[in-house]
């Protein structure tokens, strides 16, 4: 398992500990020291526990269907530079409109527990 460690104290910089333990870098894990034993315990922050993740890239991929049925478009979503993947089954008219919506949105983000494509951040007020 990969644990990072960050501690810091107002008199001296952060300092930061890595143990990679053989594990791959999917199972990083995060945890900060308590100082207050009263403040309740930290919670461990993995790789799979980001559930919202940025679109880095896409691919639209269509598979002939049997002879006389119509064949199958799923788009591929590559989020957060390849950490997570996602392959969603769509239609035809869907395609070509994420395909244009894709095109003309710099930032696109991908909520996997439900499977919401997000696109655009606007600023409130904007």
């Amino acid at each position: 398992m990969f644990d990072l460690m960050i501690t810091a104290s107002s008199d001296a910089a952060p300092a930061v500990a890595v143990d990679g333990g053989g594990l791959p870098p999917s199972r990083l894990h995060i945890t900060t020291p308590r100082k207050d034993p009263d403040m309740p315990p930290t919670q461990r922050m993995t790789d799979d526990s980001l559930r919202v993740r940025q679109l880095s890239h896409y691919q639209f991929t269509w598979t002939a269907g049997k002879a006389a049925e119509n064949g199958t478009w799923t788009l591929q979503l590559v989020l957060d530079e390849g950490a997570w993947e996602e392959v969603l089954t769509v239609t035809a008219e869907d395609a070509d409109n994420l395909q244009d919506v894709l095109k003309n949105t710099k930032s696109v983000f991908y909520d996997i527990d439900r499977r919401v494509l997000m696109f655009g951040v606007t600023k409130s007020g904007d």
